[in-house]
């Protein structure tokens, strides 16, 4: 989890922007030259765990200043082009909420469009055993940079006090709370168009999947799972080919609306299907 955290440049707004710009051009190029969705997606959420952790660098002299740690989709290290930038700012103490500001700021110069709060851990439980929405994206975070034992500790706090809870409970609240969005985006797999997140069949099912395996048999993973023996490699490589597919197609669809889109309408079909 924390490989590459240490030995980052540290790196200031300006220098975060070009990056961006250069590395961003290039990644898209690969798209179009037939890379693979998962190489996309890895190559993407690489290039912003760099341009943070060379951020937190160049601000964080200060050891109290929070920790920096990815939650929801950013958290399971799946960002498409256009994907939320989710981050919590994981301070020690209330009284360092402050602190964070300068790198907000730093963010934002650079063009980053991010979702975040600043929060200190018991913050972050009590929150979470009153949000599902809350739990379960924390239950995906992974540390960018800070102390590594401020989010390992953290992290055995939410095992402790809320992942590992009423695992029955948040499962029937996923499963009613998925059915409900299956609904409204449509619950055939037949859809004439589907939303490759949403819609049955599409990446949030296996979101899903992945929550209630964590929940119910602390499955951290789909590969713990083979090893667990709760699917098997067969059914793995199934799995791992078909999220690859969507990916694909959800970068296309990223890629040629210029913003954050999973709708496959019929006027970028054509496209999507020749690319």
């Amino acid at each position: 989890m924390n490989e590459g955290m240490t030995g980052i440049d540290s790196l200031d707004a300006a220098a975060v922007k070009a990056l961006l710009a250069e590395e961003d051009a290039l990644i898209k190029k690969a798209h179009f030259a037939g890379s693979g969705g998962g190489e996309i997606v890895e190559r993407r959420t690489a290039l912003i765990d760099r341009a943070l952790r060379g951020l937190h660098r160049h601000f964080s002299r200060d050891p109290s200043f929070p920790s920096l740690v990815a939650v929801g989709g950013y958290g399971r290290a799946e960002l498409n082009p256009h994907s939320d930038i989710d981050l919590l700012f994981l301070c020690k103490n209330e009284s360092d909420r402050h602190r964070a500001s300068p790198l907000l700021y730093a963010l934002w110069d650079a063009g980053l469009d991010i979702g975040y709060s600043v929060r200190t851990a018991a913050e972050c439980v009590e929150l979470a055993r009153q949000d599902i929405k809350i739990r379960t994206s924390l239950m995906e975070s992974r540390p960018l940079a800070g102390a590594p034992q401020h989010y390992n500790a953290f992290l055995k706090l939410l095992q402790g006090e809320v992942f590992f809870r009423k695992p029955d409970r948040f499962i029937a609240e996923k499963l009613s709370e998925r059915n409900g969005i299956r609904l409204k985006y449509g619950g055939s797999v037949y859809l004439r168009e589907p939303n490759i997140k949403e819609s049955a069949g599409g990446l949030r099912d296996f979101h899903t999947a992945r929550w209630i395996a964590f929940a119910g048999l602390r499955a951290v993973s789909f590969a713990h799972m083979t090893e667990q023996g709760i699917v098997t490699s067969g059914q793995l490589a199934v799995f791992l080919r078909s999220r690859n597919f969507l990916w694909r197609i959800r970068n296309e669809l990223h890629y040629l609306s210029g913003r954050k889109n999973d709708h496959l309408t019929y006027d970028l079909q054509d496209e999507t299907a020749r690319d």
